[in-house]
C-alpha cells in the first residue's frame, strides 16, 4: 500500500468524511481521477482506479516523540494487516493517532480501524445521494427577526 507524505495530501484528506474512535481518528477522501503525471497515452483504454494510499500522523500534545512514534507503528502495523480487505482503491485516508492507542488492546485496535472505514464509506454513499433538497436545514424557510 502507498503512503502519503506529502502537507497537501494530509491536508486534502482532512476535508473528507471522518470516523472518531477513542485512538484515532481516521480521515478519507476520494483520489482525483488521474493522479499520474498528466502525459497523455496513446490508447485511452478504462484506467483502474489508483491504489488506496495511507498517512499516519500524531500530534506532539499526544507526549514525547517516543510515544508518538510507538503510536504510528501500532496503527501502521494494524492497517498493514487488513489494508487489502477494508481499505478501497482510489481512496486516500489519514489515520490520526492518540496516545490511547499506546495502552488500546490490539484486537480492540483492529475492530476499531474495521469499523472506522466501513463508517467513513457509509457517510460517503450517504452524502453522495442525490436526495439533498428534500429535507434537512436548508430547507426550512428563514426566520427575519
Amino acid at each position: 500500500m502507498d503512503r502519503l507524505k506529502k502537507r497537501a495530501e494530509f491536508l486534502a484528506v482532512a476535508k473528507g468524511p471522518r470516523a472518531s474512535r477513542r485512538a484515532f481518528t481516521l480521515q478519507a477522501r476520494r483520489t482525483a481521477a488521474d493522479r499520474r503525471s498528466g502525459q497523455p497515452e496513446a490508447d485511452p483504454a478504462p484506467v483502474a482506479p489508483p491504489a488506496p494510499r495511507v498517512g499516519f500522523t500524531v500530534t506532539k500534545r499526544e507526549g514525547t516523540a517516543v510515544e508518538r512514534n510507538r503510536i504510528r507503528r501500532r496503527l501502521r502495523a494494524v492497517v498493514a494487516g487488513l489494508a487489502a480487505d477494508v481499505a478501497t482503491p482510489g481512496w486516500d485516508y489519514v489515520l490520526v493517532g492518540r496516545r490511547e492507542a499506546l495502552h488500546h488492546d490490539f484486537t480492540a485496535l483492529i475492530d476499531d480501524v474495521v469499523g472506522a472505514f466501513s463508517h467513513v464509506h457509509k457517510a460517503q454513499a450517504s452524502s453522495s445521494r442525490s436526495d439533498k433538497g428534500q429535507g434537512g436545514r436548508g430547507d426550512r424557510p428563514r426566520r427575519d427577526r
